[in-house]
């Protein structure tokens, strides 16, 4: 009986999507790798298996507190949290200047 009703509701909800003219994507398998994110800055690699160890983005984990709670609460070393919240907060201002005087420059062309 259960089955018999999932599968009711999937079809109406099909019609229904259908005739609003939604198509929906087949769902695949394949993991999102770092390559199918982009960032404005680089990663190393202990950045990117801390992102996959904890399921959030490494520069929503490094503000998630002072440095001594990130890297009690990680298990990262404090002097690589500061490194990396360096390293993150120079790339994207660095990319934020490049984006901001690019308008300039395209406007003189």
């Amino acid at each position: 009986m259960t089955a018999n009703l999932a599968t009711n509701f999937n079809t109406i909800r099909k019609n229904i999507l259908k005739r609003k003219g939604v198509t929906l994507q087949k769902k695949t398998k394949r993991p999102v790798t770092q390559d199918d994110v982009i960032t404005v800055y680089t990663k190393t690699r202990l950045m990117q298996y801390v992102e996959l160890k904890h399921s959030k983005a490494i520069d929503i984990i490094i503000w998630e507190g002072t440095i001594d709670e990130v890297a009690k609460k990680y298990s990262i070393d404090r002097s690589t949290v500061s490194k990396w919240r360096t390293s993150i907060s120079e790339q994207v201002e660095a990319n934020n200047h490049e984006k901001f005087f690019k308008q300039f420059k395209e406007s003189d062309e």
